[in-house]
């Protein structure tokens, strides 16, 4: 089905466009709606605890497969064929690969987890980000992946056990909750929380933006807060975090980091660069104490927002 920019301001929350067209440039507003109205390109991964590039490439291509390199991370493809066809394939069903959106695969390579580390993932579930940790770990250290709802944490169990992650303890539990007797414990966090949402919204995909209510805003920044504020407690003096969401809005993104840094003198944001160079959906953030990537909405990528934050 092909759809206009008009069918996109028709369609979409009447106060989400408002935010959109109040927080974009013209321009990056242009290019945010063609995310919007065109279908996204959906990417996936190699599986680094058990998958070789070349064995996988040949697999692929042997099966019909049509895919292209993403310059920058080496273990990451466009998909040009549907994710049906790519889940019926044997790399697929052998756990070789993961079906990922270009900017959740941000959050783990900006962590950067080392083999050996103590890592904390606060909202674990469905697993693309903790099978991505591992990963980067080598099975290496030791990861606790928290999720809150049982089913979900069934199936980020299931996730992990595929793709042979072995480092990993699982937790059914509120991430704002957890440990909360304990502190300084894990040399980097991924806090990438619930959140409304907005980045997802695509015409082709009527749920990501149908059921969205700005009146959960206020709401999920709460819970953002909470998440963040444990995240903070738990890390190590010298450790990191990663605070990420799919959402556009300042005040699950920038707001929830600025009360979070001016309640903790000891962070900082640091300045990072992502593995993907001249990408024109990339909008760097530098304001106050803030330095963070907010990612715009576009055929390949969901909009993002990533801040990386030391605790001196």
């Amino acid at each position: 089905m092909h759809f206009s920019i008009q069918d996109v301001k028709k369609r979409i929350p009447d106060i989400a466009l408002e935010q959109f067209e109040a927080q974009l440039s013209p321009a990056r507003l242009r290019l945010c709606l063609e995310g919007i109205r065109q279908k996204r390109v959906s990417s996936f991964r190699l599986n680094l605890l058990q998958a070789d590039r070349s064995y996988v490439v040949n697999q692929l291509r042997k099966e019909g497969i049509k895919f292209r390199d993403v310059p920058g991370i080496e273990h990451a493809f466009l998909l040009d064929s549907s994710e049906k066809e790519l889940q019926k394939t044997s790399p697929y069903k052998d756990g070789m690969i993961y079906l990922q959106g270009l900017s959740g695969m941000l959050a783990p390579l900006m962590l950067n987890p080392k083999p050996g580390e103590h890592v904390l993932d606060m909202a674990a579930a469905p697993g693309s980000k903790t099978t991505m940790l591992a990963g980067l770990m080598n099975n290496q250290g030791h990861i606790d992946a928290i999720e809150p709802d049982y089913i979900r944490l069934e199936r980020l169990k299931f996730n992990c056990n595929i793709m042979g992650v072995k480092n990993t303890d699982f937790i059914q539990g509120q991430a704002e909750k957890f440990k909360k007797e304990e502190s300084e414990l894990y040399d980097a966090v991924l806090a990438d929380v619930p959140c409304s949402g907005e980045g997802r919204f695509n015409l082709h995909d009527k749920p990501s933006y149908i059921f969205w209510k700005h009146n959960t805003v206020p709401k999920f920044a709460r819970l953002q807060y909470k998440i963040l504020k444990a995240a903070v407690r738990l890390t190590k003096p010298g450790g990191r975090i990663l605070y990420s969401t799919c959402t556009m809005n300042d005040q699950e993104n920038e707001l929830v980091v600025k009360q979070v840094l001016l309640e903790h003198p000891e962070l900082s944001c640091t300045a990072f660069e992502t593995p993907l160079h001249n990408i024109e959906e990339y909008l760097p953030i530098k304001k106050d104490r803030i330095e963070a990537l907010r990612i715009t909405p576009s055929p390949r990528f969901e909009g993002f927002f990533l801040c990386l934050l030391n605790k001196h």
